[in-house]
């Protein structure tokens, strides 16, 4: 093995260890007055931003909000079931990693955090694997769940296995360190 094919090894392996690292330092308890979505009483499509450069997702399209019965727009079926947890607003984006690929993002925003904690505790799927973004952070599939503060943040991706799931991954972690900037 030459000497410049082992280089390009390292430098690879360097390079997942440091993104995977990078992932794993999100905070664990998130304070709810650091969330800014917790802060506001109507949705800001800001909160969803048109990309997240390092991770190479662009929106699609602009971010839609849903107020009040505009859920049912949104989760026709389910609505119900946030309504009874304080349902406030929430925002829907889809990004691409690449060129035919689709994740959407949804940002659900509760009334309290007690509330949002309790939507994602009742949401409870047996076949979930907690993922490092969080105490309460949970992978079905290719769907991310994460309850952070009085939110509850799905990324849903329609690409199979493994790379879908780390497509979620990585995007709810810039969705959530975008939530907490300051």
């Amino acid at each position: 093995m030459s000497l410049r094919w082992l280089v390009l090894v390292l430098g690879w392996a360097l390079a997942c260890h440091t993104r995977y690292a990078e992932q794993r330092v999100y905070m664990t308890h998130p304070d709810p007055s650091s969330s800014r979505a917790c802060s506001l009483s109507q949705p800001d499509p800001t909160l969803l931003p048109s990309d997240f450069v390092r991770g190479g997702f662009k929106l699609v399209e602009p971010p839609r909000s849903f107020v009040g019965d505009r859920l049912f727009d949104l989760i026709d079926g389910g609505a119900v079931q946030y309504f009874d947890y304080g349902f406030q607003w929430a925002l829907s984006g889809t990004y691409s990693p690449r060129r035919g690929e689709r994740i959407t993002v949804e940002l659900y925003r509760m009334a309290t955090s007690e509330q949002a904690h309790a939507l994602y505790e009742a949401r409870d799927v047996l076949s979930a694997e907690r993922v490092d973004l969080g105490d309460d952070a949970r992978i079905i599939g290719t769907t991310l769940e994460v309850c952070d503060a009085c939110c509850l943040v799905t990324v849903s991706s329609f690409e199979p296995g493994e790379r879908g799931r780390e497509q979620v991954v990585t995007l709810g972690y810039f969705v959530l360190k975008e939530l907490h900037r300051e």
